[in-house]
């Protein structure tokens, strides 16, 4: 590939945004690992990134909800890189009730406060500030992360306000698109169906089981799965799509 930047992965020091990293680091990217509390694994992250991926790479901690700490994250990144080819903004939190569904008149208003801070201002803030640098080079990427529960509703044991803060986020990334694209700034999202992560470890057997059994291809999503299409949307194959959501789902959901 043609080097033509830094890729800054927020929520990358674990599951999908760790092995995001490291998709993007084998195919030349530099990256900058973000990380909210785990430093150990995102410099371990790192380290894998440099010395087997062979690329630049290092790790930033900090809550990106915070306006100053997420105006920081690209500041640094921009100063590290040169410039900064894409974001890809992972981070994110799925509240759990010991595998059961959380209904609307049982969701907790300071949870949904939470919930929507991390999810949608985490978001939010980092495009922000990347925006007016993408758009004086008159390139860049935006990858957003949404879900399946952001398509179809259906809460499931991840609760209401989760999905609606991930249905809110495909709508973000569809107006950035039409707002960025006269810039030659592509935005795109993808939206994962049951991926294995340590966020999917607390639900029950008899739970996934049933959940398998709606999953024409009969498997879970893995971390890879969902790295190669950021990776995709990020190459010059995707160069004309933009304002798109990626469903990764098996088949779970085909709309």
């Amino acid at each position: 590939m043609t080097q033509r930047g830094g890729v800054v992965i927020t929520g990358a020091s674990g599951g999908i945004g760790r092995e995001t990293a490291l998709e993007l680091g084998r195919r030349g990217y530099p990256v900058c690992v973000h990380y909210f509390k785990d430093r150990d694994s995102a410099e371990q992250t790192v380290n894998v990134l440099k010395d087997e991926c062979k690329v630049d790479a290092f790790a930033f901690g900090g809550d990106i909800a915070d306006e100053n700490t997420a105006k920081m994250l690209i500041d640094q990144a921009a100063e590290r890189f040169g410039t900064i080819y894409a974001l890809v903004c992972i981070a994110g939190i799925s509240p759990k009730n010991n595998g059961n569904r959380i209904f609307t008149e049982d969701t907790d208003p300071d949870q949904w406060d939470l919930v929507m801070r991390v999810n949608l201002r985490g978001m939010f803030l980092p495009c922000k500030y990347v925006i007016p640098l993408m758009k004086r080079q008159r390139e860049g990427n935006i990858i957003t992360m949404s879900s399946i529960v952001g398509r179809t509703g259906w809460s499931g044991p991840a609760g209401t306000h989760y999905a609606a803060s991930k249905g809110a986020i495909i709508n973000l990334t569809r107006t950035m698109a039409k707002e960025l694209g006269p810039y030659g700034i592509r935005v795109n999202g993808v939206a994962p169906g049951w991926i294995t992560t340590p966020l999917t470890q607390s639900i029950s057997s008899a739970q996934t089981g049933a959940i398998l059994e709606e999953i024409p291809l009969r498997r879970f999503g893995r971390p890879e799965d969902v790295a190669k299409s950021i990776a995709f949307l990020l190459s010059s194959d995707a160069g004309y799509i933009t304002g798109v959501t990626l469903d990764i789902n098996g088949g779970w959901y085909i709309g």
